[in-house]
């Protein structure tokens, strides 16, 4: 009885494999079907209807398969279509989540901080607290960011992000996006002072986000946002 329900059991299983969809394999077993996917993306992204490629890369937007979205996005924004990249970044915006951002000071502002730097610890305190407000940043070695999109939605032109300031602190705000860029207004409470301070950041074709921020009754002029994409 034990050998007969042994045997039972094993042509169940050989039933089962033999009648299992041979597309379940292939999407992982095939590598020439997978190639041809991909490629098939940027055909698609490249498609000489702009309502066409803008449908088509919705609808990969709903496939939630990364690699497919990660060459849409890609393909998207080293293009023109002006539409289709704003798509594309909303897209991106969804899906990263998280991305860390130099930030650098203009250039005459950084020459007389690493002046300030090369003196001694008096004379940098004096330079960072006479151009008002971020004077942490400003002393700190590493001036970065981390930029966490906390809320979002593809569909949605509206959303919420966190920044974390590697000089301490964290500054919460609300943020839209118009085509290809992203504008907010962060708070940044630094030297007693409570800075408001618009910000925008933009896509590029390099795969980029750069933008800046500016800081009202403050004298160090913009401070510039770099950071890659992937």
């Amino acid at each position: 009885m034990q050998y007969a329900n042994a045997w039972l059991r094993g042509i169940c299983l050989l039933l089962i494999f033999v009648s299992w969809p041979r597309e379940a394999f292939s999407q992982t077993s095939d590598p020439q079907r997978r190639r041809d996917e991909l490629a098939k993306v940027r055909e698609q992204i490249n498609d000489p209807d702009p309502t066409m490629r803008l449908s088509l890369f919705e609808a990969l937007v709903g496939e939630r398969d990364t690699l497919k979205l990660q060459i849409a996005i890609q393909t998207a924004l080293s293009g023109n279509d002006t539409t289709l990249r704003g798509a594309a970044f909303r897209a991106y915006l969804q899906g990263v989540g998280r991305f860390i951002a130099d930030l650098a000071l203009e250039p005459n502002i950084q020459q007389q901080l690493e002046k300030a730097r090369q003196h001694d610890a008096r004379e940098l305190s004096r330079v960072t607290h006479a151009f008002n407000g971020l004077a942490r940043m400003m002393s700190a070695t590493s001036m970065r960011a981390e930029f966490n999109i906390t809320e979002f939605d593809f569909k949605s032109s509206r959303g919420k992000l966190r920044i974390n300031w590697f000089y301490g602190g964290k500054t919460d705000a609300n943020f839209q996006v118009n085509g290809d860029r992203l504008i907010t207004v962060v708070g940044i409470d630094h030297a007693s002072s409570g800075l408001s301070c618009p910000l925008e950041l933009v896509s590029t074709r390099n795969l980029t986000i750069e933008g800046f921020f500016v800081c009202s009754g403050t004298s160090y002029g913009r401070v510039r946002i770099t950071a890659p994409m992937y």
